[in-house]
Order: structure tokens, then sequence, then C-alpha cells
């Protein structure tokens, strides 16, 4: 049975009506103030419950937690029973996100302490000199993005969705294969010129089961498609049906939230080009979608249409372009087939680490974050986004490596690292523990920050300048102008 939300159709009436109250509420919720050349945002919210078609109702309720949660890809484990689940936070796992992609990959998010979010790189079709907040948004805990365009041809992909702390979502962007999950095919948001693009959240997503709507947990997009968890522990799909990475077993493509049957108890999920993985409680790992190169399993190069289990006693994973990455519950890691050389390298280079919090994969690099806040990771460093300040050179580099950071004026080993984020196309940034975004690599769209006259780097043992924007560009880890309380 099909389950519409109570929220209004997007009719003009309620166009009308959402301009003038969002609009009137964004004046008294988000300011800004310049404070010695630096912009920093602040909040002054009216009283709960003044909400608006959009179901902004709780702008006020917004805690911060700028601990990370522990989980290796995403967030806590576990969820809640029934009823209306307490008050989600932001931790620095649900605050940024940079996206996963193989053709443009130059998109960022980030959640502020007030609830809004800032946007960054190419997230329409151009790049963008300037750091963008997403209008309609106040009370957001988590959020994803995705920016999949090939500007030689028409498939062009890119839209957003957030976690609000009532439990909601919302999307904006392109919406023409159901993405946004609000039942209907069509873009919303995306401002009316692409090179000047103010991002506006105005879809409100809808699904097939009683309460989901309004018991979200996490959201994750990919190239045509969205997947949301609840806390009961139940997934969700919308979007392409395409290469089974809905896990439905479709044939048409989906307009509103469909549950994944055959998973259930998720504590946590990763969405990555056409790819879904699915972390249960049990320590579980099950995966869908697209397995033309055996990305999920081997047994057949069949893309997998339904959830299949492929790993017990996993305790976080990640996912890159072509495999998957597992640390098990003691402490011991394995990648799948399609890294680099051999399928047991992960576990030979990696031996020696097993006080690990997380792992991740970055353009032909795998790396960990370990408990004590440091970095280490090996493979190909054609982008330097291993941080060791070698500038790209050797490439091939199978020595793991701790990466480095340059603050108060000097480089040092990079530690007090909170959480870490990834693209394939050699863009990596993290949280420090005080919620600073830092980055390194790729600068081709403006990943390491729209200012960049305030970003410098160095390159191959080069001296400190202003980073360039190229892919070739900082080998290690340097502060981009991005902290909780704005930019």
């Amino acid at each position: 049975m099909l389950v519409f939300s109570t929220y209004p159709k997007k009719d003009t009436m309620t166009y009308v009506k959402l301009f003038f109250s969002t609009k009137l509420k964004s004046i008294g919720l988000l300011f800004t103030i310049l404070v010695g050349g630096a912009w920093i945002l602040g909040s002054c919210s009216p009283p709960c419950g003044d909400g608006d078609p959009y179901g902004n109702m709780e702008e006020c309720s917004v805690t911060t937690d700028t601990t990370s949660s522990g989980g290796g890809s995403g967030g806590s484990t576990g969820g809640s029973s029934g009823g209306a689940p307490a008050t989600n936070s932001i931790t620095n796992v649900s605050r940024l996100q940079t996206s996963y992609n193989a053709s443009q990959n130059g998109v960022s998010g980030y959640v502020l302490d007030n609830g809004s979010v800032v946007i960054w790189g190419r997230y329409s079709l151009s790049n963008i000199d300037d750091w963008k907040i997403v209008d309609n948004l106040t009370n957001v805990t988590q959020i994803s993005v995705v920016s999949y365009a090939n500007l030689a041809t028409s498939g062009n992909s890119y839209h957003q969705c957030a976690v609000r702390a009532d439990k909601t979502s919302i999307c904006w962007g392109r919406g023409t294969k159901g993405e946004l999950g609000d039942n209907l095919t069509t873009d919303c948001g995306l401002g009316s010129n692409s090179d000047n693009y103010q991002p506006t959240a105005c879809a409100v997503p809808i699904f097939d089961t009683a309460g989901a709507t309004s018991n979200l947990k996490k959201v994750q997009v990919g190239p045509g498609y969205t997947i949301w968890l609840d806390h009961d522990g139940n997934v969700y799909s919308a979007g392409e049906c395409e290469s089974g990475k809905l896990g439905t077993n479709c044939s048409s493509n989906q307009a509103y939230g469909i549950k994944v049957n055959g998973i259930s108890n998720v504590s946590d999920i990763m969405v990555v080009e056409n790819r879904v993985c699915a972390h249960k409680q049990d320590d579980t790992l099950w995966c869908w979608g697209e397995n033309s190169s055996n990305e999920i399993t081997s047994a057949n190069t069949n893309d997998v249409q339904a959830p299949l289990q492929i790993a017990s006693s996993v305790k976080s994973f990640a996912m890159g372009s072509n495999n998957i990455g597992m640390v098990y519950d003691n402490n011991t890691v394995f990648c799948t087939d399609n890294f680099r050389q051999s399928v047991d390298q992960c576990t030979t280079k990696f031996a020696p680490y097993t006080a690990i919090k997380q792992i991740y994969f970055a353009s032909g690099v795998v790396g960990l974050l370990l408990d004590n806040g440091s970095q280490v990771s090996w493979g190909y460093d054609y982008h330097g986004h291993m941080a060791y300040r070698s500038g790209g050179s050797p490439q091939n580099n199978y020595t793991v490596t701790h990466g480095q950071i340059y603050e108060n004026s000097a480089f040092s080993l990079a530690d007090n690292i909170s959480f870490i984020t990834s693209s394939s196309g050699g863009t990596v940034h993290a949280i420090m523990d005080n919620g600073s975004v830092i980055g390194v690599g790729n600068n081709e769209d403006r990943q390491l920050g729209p200012t960049n006259a305030n970003v410098q780097c160095s390159w191959n043992g080069g001296t400190m300048g202003t980073v360039g924007d190229n892919r070739s560009t900082c080998d290690h880890f340097t502060y981009i102008g991005l902290s909780p309380t704005g930019f």
C-alpha cells in the first residue's frame, strides 16, 4: 500500500505560501555577520513549532555533538522501536560528505551547528566560486550529495538530500528519474541559471510504509537514485531502475521510497556509484547493485538485484569504485578484488594496525583512520591525496604512510582527525575533533574550498603557495576555511 505524506502537493498556491513563509522565516533564522574578514553564520530562531509545509517544525531543537560516533562508514548503530524517536544530533560523521563518483567528483556538503547546509564544488554543470547556503534548511543533522555529470552528454545527474532533526528528509536537484522521492519526475530547487546556482530544498520524499516519513535516520544519494535508512532498521529506495541498485527487483523507475525487502535490522548504509551496502546489527554486510566487474561478488557477473550477504563479523566498512573494504571484529582488514593487485593486499599491508576507527578509498588509494586520530594509506598517489608530501612521485606507493598536515605555520603528523570522507576523483576531506574541515588532493572543481586564496598548499617538496585549480595541487592536509560556525 502506498502511504502518501500529509504534506501538501506542490501546486501553485502551495508555492506562493512557501515563498512567503520560508523567506520570512529565513530572515529570522539565518543571518551573516562580517567579522575580521570571515563570514560567521548565526541563528535567531522563532519559537518551536512555527512550521511550514516542508516540515520545518523543530528549528530550535537541533543538538550539537561534535564527537565521532565511532562507526566506520556511517553513524551509530541501533534504532528506535516505534513512536517518535529522540531528536537527532549533528555528529562529525553525519555532518560532512564528499561525493564519490567516476565522472565529475567535485561536490561536497557540510552541516553547520545551526542546522543549515553549505555545499561547494561542482554541484551543477559549472564550477562555483563561492560557498552556497541551501535555502529553506535550518534543522539538518545529516547530508548526502552527488554530482555525476558528463558534460559531453545529456546524462547529467546531480541532487542532494538531507535528514532533519524531526527525522524527515528533504531533497533538491535533478529529479527526472524519481530520485527526489516526492512521487514526481521533475527537477526541484536548481535555480534558473546553473552558473549562479542557488540550491533550494524543496522536495519532501514519501514512502510506501506508514510512519517512515518521520522516522528516518540516514540518507545516501547516488547517480539517479536515493537510499534511506529508518530508525527501525528498514531500507528504502527511489529513482532509476538500473543495475539492481534499487534492490527491489524493479522493472521501472521508482518515484517514491519503496521498502527494500529481504533485509532488516540495518544499522548503516553506504552508496557508491551504482552499488549499495548495508551493515546489519548482527555485523553482517549485505550489498546489491552493479556487479559487471565483480564489484560485489565474483560468483557471477550479473548485477545483484536484491540484498546479498557478502561477509560476517564486520565491524565497519567502506566502498570504492570497484571494491569493498571491511574491518572485521578482530580488527583485521580485508578488501575485495579489483583493488590494485590482489585480494589479500589490504590484509597484508594493514596487518600492523589493530586500533582502527575507519577504512576509506580514494582514487586508487586505500586508507585507515586510527583510534588515535591519525591516518595511514597506500596505493596510487597521483593526486597527492595520500598526504605524505610526495607530490605524486612515486605514484605507486605500496608502503603504508602516515599523512601530514600544515597548521600553525609548520608540518606535523596529521592527528586529531574524527572522520574522513573521499571521492574517486582524488580528493579527501576530513573533520578534526573540533569540527573544522581539512582537505588534500585534487582541486579541479574547487574541492579544497571556493576561496582558494586563503588555502595554502605545497607540491612535491615545493614552497607553500595558493592552491591552484588542478588535479594535482596539494599533497598534505590543509585547513580549507570551514568550521561548525561558518566560513
